[in-house]
C-alpha cells in the first residue's frame, strides 16, 4: 500500500459470500487506495463489495444454452 501499487489495478475480482440468511450469492469487489491531490497515497484504501448474482446467473444459463 505504501507504494501505491494494486494487485489487481482497480479491476473487479469475482467471488462467492455467504448471505446472513444462509443464501450463497457472487460478490463483485474492487478496493482502491487513498491518494491526495498530488496522488501521495494517503494512508487509506476503500473496497466496494456488489451483489452480482442476478448478472452472473443470467450469463451462465446464455452460455449453457448456445
Amino acid at each position: 500500500m505504501t507504494r501505491g501499487a494494486l494487485k489487481l489495478q482497480g479491476r473487479p475480482t469475482l467471488t462467492r459470500a455467504l448471505h446472513k440468511s444462509g443464501r450463497k450469492l457472487y460478490v463483485e469487489m474492487t478496493f482502491a487506495i487513498v491518494k491526495d491531490a498530488e496522488s501521495e497515497v494517503v494512508l487509506g484504501a476503500v473496497a466496494v463489495a456488489r451483489d452480482v448474482t442476478d448478472r452472473v446467473e443470467r450469463e451462465r444459463a446464455a452460455s449453457r444454452s448456445s
